[in-house]
Parts: structure tokens; sequence; C-alpha cells
């Protein structure tokens, strides 16, 4: 029989997933700060989009950070829960 899981591996892919996720909403909030201070700086409308300069020097590190934390979200935590949940099965 199949014994429940524990909580240590519940807990530990509940809590990587959550700083996963506001880790996601911080950088998302650092972008959107930086278009917000180029608006203010140049004047343009609120909802204009930036610049290519923009968005090639200032934005680009933000973006590519978002991407790989998403893709880790997505592909890393299965495997995490996954991975544990074969280790915490086969112990005995």
């Amino acid at each position: 029989m199949i014994e429940a899981i524990p909580l240590s591996i519940l807990g530990l892919f509940t809590l990587t997933l959550v700083f996963g996720f506001v880790r996601l909403y911080l950088l998302w909030r650092r972008r959107e700060a930086l278009i917000a201070a180029w608006r203010r700086e140049t004047g343009a409308a609120p909802d204009a989009r930036p610049e290519e300069t923009l968005i090639e020097t200032r934005l680009a590190p933000y973006q590519r950070r978002l991407t790989l934390r998403l893709i880790g979200l997505i592909y890393g935590l299965p495997i995490l829960y996954v991975g544990g949940m074969i280790l915490f099965l086969n112990r005995g």
C-alpha cells in the first residue's frame, strides 16, 4: 500500500513553487517600473510601447530572466516533485 506523502516533500514543492512565482512577480514589477520611468522621461502616452533601444538595453536582461525562471518553474518543479516521490516510495 502506498504511504501518505510526507509533509517535507509537499512543503518543499510548495515552498519552491511560491518562491518561484514571487521572484517572477518581482521581476515583472521591475520591468514595468522601467517602462513607466521611460514613459515619464519621454512624456509618452501610458499605452505607448517602449522604443527598441530601451528594449535592447534595459529590458532585455529582465525579459531573459523572466523567461528562464518561467521555464524553470514549468519544467523543473514537476521533475523535482516526481523525483521526490520516487525517492520516497523506494526508500524501503
